[in-house]
């Protein structure tokens, strides 16, 4: 006998190893392979092997979910598995008990596998049926697919019987560990070998009905491209390019479960928590029950989320009902409400990604993850992702090969930004953190979600109104240098216009994530808000324009970004209100509101910035007064107003001194420029990009 310990993510045993141990699981929970796309967990007490034979080769790999304590044994023959469930007599009701447990997982997945395949099989000859119709309406001859038409029948499942026995037991674990395993030690003999019997048999069953899902998938390829082509030719010419929404979502909680794979646990939880929750009238109801209820759905949502994720990339062609859920949240069409759901099917068909790929779905983004398109983003600890892996590193949890392998694993990257920015972002914007579920539910609906969902042209068109104002938000100053002009060092503004990301959820909160990746401050920022927003877009979007301002500033300025010696936006707001009390420019009424303004804010420097931020937006632009004297210059020097603006407002008295300076101190800089132009005309026809780009922004 040995005692071994394993860390999180470490292969107890790797595809190819010889069966020559019986290791019985005393601590953690361990991922085991048993079909090519099914991965059961194995908890305390379950003896792994138990379905092997001595001499047998590991044909899928034993993975580490925690870290793990493991007591293995010799395994020469079968016999050997009785004989060390009788030396640890003390504990065999527990290792019954993790058997039965392991052995109904098996069969759940057995289950969902059959279903899968009979369910593909309809869908197949009923496609092809509805195929032949719709040539027929177009006035064509189908062409004939021998494919599909000698498809054979899916394989039946033969051990429905065993799984009623199976979750009979496990239904009644704490009797028959009270009343029957701790009896005597054979009986737990008798149950332990049967489970290992039962999955060494079911293991063969799940093989056949995952080998025919692939056949089945395979061979039909020509027949499914061609039906997706008719079916498009028809809705173009009956509809016009009109949504025809006729993929059945009654059973889309089943659906999302089967795609995913997740194991049977998290599947059977996830299932039951979800339905009960259904079954709840008061959703917001804060009790102990509700609470644990809550926090149940939402680990086992982004477990099943982050495993029908990896699923789906591996997918040609996404279910409308995954595409939901990955959108929204979407599980269930009553819990969304029938016309909700209705309305949610339309909504995703006529979804179009943004060609520019910078208003992104979180399903969009987890794909430029995955794609090592972008970094991820930081964690709550403010730690990227490369400072994530050296932290890692440094707490031992981590080896240097660890961290070479990881920083550009698609994986390791996605499921780090799923676990840590989408989990967290996904609460924040839903703006009822307390009683956040990340399924998507009627009660989270308090606007029609055509009128609140947030499209790639909704969000451009907001974030654009601002910038129509704020010309130089986005903007920042970078250098380059012209050795073959002699010049060592040319400052130019850049606009680098930031991601937002759209949260699976019907919210009513914004936030700005990052402001920069990295450290590299031409890099785009990060936004995340609720893909429907029930709140006002265009108040949310100066506030996120607001909130990126301040970040920006801070970045820029490093630890001088609260020194005032040093000017800054950050660094003067800052000092004004720290001193507004002792500022002889205030009207002591100014200086109460500012006092509110910082009670409201807790004493938040940016909070306040923010609020003053949207009112010069949204008031002050219009030439509705609203700021005092101090904020509003500061604003101007440090946002100033687009040149249609500045025209608009040159007489207003309240700015007509500010647009003066910035006019004059305008004219310098472009006389400087003009001047390097000059120079470069003379000695080459072709001017740099940079030194145009500087010209234009000069000219906002």
């Amino acid at each position: 006998m040995a005692k071994q310990e394993f860390q999180k993510g470490s292969v107890i045993h790797a595809v190819g190893d010889t069966a020559d141990t019986v290791d019985i699981l005393l601590k953690g929970k361990v991922g085991i392979g048993i079909g090519d796309n099914i991965t059961i967990s194995a908890g305390n007490g379950t003896i792994l092997d138990v379905f092997m034979s001595p001499g047998e080769t590991y044909e899928y790999p034993y993975v580490a979910y925690d870290d793990c304590t493991i007591y293995s044994y010799d395994f020469r023959n079968a016999n050997d598995i009785i004989k060390i469930i009788k030396i640890n007599a003390s504990m065999a009701p527990v290792l019954a008990s993790a058997n039965i447990r392991f052995a109904k997982q098996v069969l759940d997945n057995l289950v969902l596998a059959h279903k899968k395949g009979f369910t593909l099989y309809q869908n197949i000859k009923e496609s092809y049926k509805t195929y032949a119709e719709l040539c027929e309406s177009l006035g064509e001859a189908p062409d004939e697919f021998e494919s599909v038409e000698r498809l054979p029948d899916p394989p039946e499942n033969e051990s429905e019987w065993i799984k009623e026995i199976v979750d009979a037991c496990a239904a009644k674990d704490a009797v028959l560990r009270q009343n029957f395993y701790g009896l005597d030690v054979n009986f737990c003999v008798a149950s332990i070998v049967t489970c290992g019997n039962i999955v060494r048999k079911i293991r063969k069953e799940l093989e056949k009905a995952e080998m025919y899902i692939e056949l089945a998938n395979e061979s039909t390829t020509d027949f499914t491209k061609a039906f997706e082509r008719i079916k498009k030719r028809t809705e173009a010419r009956e509809n016009g390019g009109a949504d025809v929404i006729d993929e059945d979502i009654s059973d889309a909680l089943e659906d999302i479960i089967a795609f995913s794979g997740v194991e049977g646990e998290v599947a059977d939880r996830f299932r039951d928590s979800v339905l009960e929750f259904k079954s709840i009238t008061d959703k917001n109801d804060t009790s102990d029950e509700m609470r644990k209820l809550r926090r149940s759905i939402t680990k086992d949502f982004y477990t099943v989320y982050e495993s029908a994720f990896f699923k789906a990339q591996e997918t040609e062609k996404l279910p409308l009902v995954m595409k939901m859920f990955f959108m929204y949240g979407f599980v269930d069409a009553g819990l969304a409400g029938e016309e909700n759901a209705e309305e949610l099917k339309r909504l995703a068909i006529r979804w179009k990604p943004d060609t520019e790929k910078r208003i992104l779905t979180a399903y969009e983004w987890l794909q430029k993850i995955y794609k090592l398109e972008d970094a991820p983003s930081k964690n709550e600890f403010d730690n990227d992702w490369p400072a994530y892996l050296r932290e890692e590193k440094r707490s031992g949890n981590l080896m240097d090969s660890d961290v070479n392998e990881m920083l550009d694993d698609p994986k390791a990257r996605t499921e780090f930004e799923l676990n840590n920015m989408i989990q967290s972002a996904n609460r924040m914007t839903s703006g009822t953190i307390t009683t956040f579920v990340p399924i998507f539910h009627a009660g989270e609906v308090i606007r029609p979600l055509d009128s609140t969902l947030v499209t790639p042209k909704t969000a451009k068109d907001q974030m654009a109104a601002v910038t129509a104002i704020d010309f130089g938000c986005f903007y920042r100053e970078t250098v380059t240098s012209y050795p073959e002009f002699k010049m060592n060092q040319f400052r130019y503004n850049v606009e680098v216009l930031p991601y937002i990301i759209l949260m699976p959820n019907a919210g009513s909160r914004v936030q700005m994530w990052q402001e920069i990746e990295g450290r590299k401050r031409t890099t785009r920022g990060r936004m995340v808000m609720p893909i429907f927003f029930m709140d006002d877009i265009e108040a949310a979007m100066i506030n996120l324009c607001g909130q990126f301002r301040w970040e920006m500033c801070k970045t820029i300025q490093g630890v001088h970004w609260n020194d005032v010696t040093d000017p800054s936006l950050t660094s003067e707001y800052s000092d004004y209100l720290q001193f507004y009390k002792k500022n002889h420019e205030l009207s002591p009424d100014t200086r109460e509101k500012i006092k509110n303004q910082l009670q409201k804010a807790r004493n938040n420097s940016r909070g306040v910035f923010v609020q003053d931020y949207l009112s010069y937006i949204r008031n002050e632009s219009k030439g509705q007064s609203k700021l005092n004297r101090v904020a509003r210059e500061m604003l101007f020097k440090y946002c100033t107003f687009g040149k249609n603006i500045r025209a608009s407002m040159a007489q207003n008295p309240q700015y007509q001194n500010f647009i003066e300076r910035y006019e004059i101190k305008n004219k310098q800089e472009m006389h400087s420029l003009s001047m390097i132009i000059h120079k470069i005309e003379g000695i080459t026809d072709e001017i740099p990009d940079e030194i145009i780009k500087q010209k234009e922004y000069l000219q906002l």
